[in-house]
């Protein structure tokens, strides 16, 4: 089973439950990209620092991911 990107459709929905951006400090990489950067992981079963470049850095990735443990989005969003 291979990893496929999210559509427009399904990203909007996603969008809505992903936690709001800081009003302050660095501007955050791009939510949806760092998505992909997780699902893809978690798809494959790979380490994060194995996951491809083209989602960004896996620090970054593995951070998101903890966020939305954190702040129990994973359970809205399956």
């Amino acid at each position: 089973m291979g990893f496929q990107e999210l559509t427009d459709e399904p990203w909007a929905f996603l969008a809505s439950l992903w936690p709001l951006r800081a009003k302050t400090g660095r501007p955050r990489v791009d939510d949806r990209k760092v998505l992909h950067g997780i699902l893809d992981g978690r798809v494959t079963s790979c380490r994060w620092r194995d996951m491809p470049r083209s989602y960004g850095a896996d620090p970054t990735a593995w951070r998101r991911f903890q966020e939305l443990q954190e702040k129990g989005v994973w359970p809205k969003i399956l």
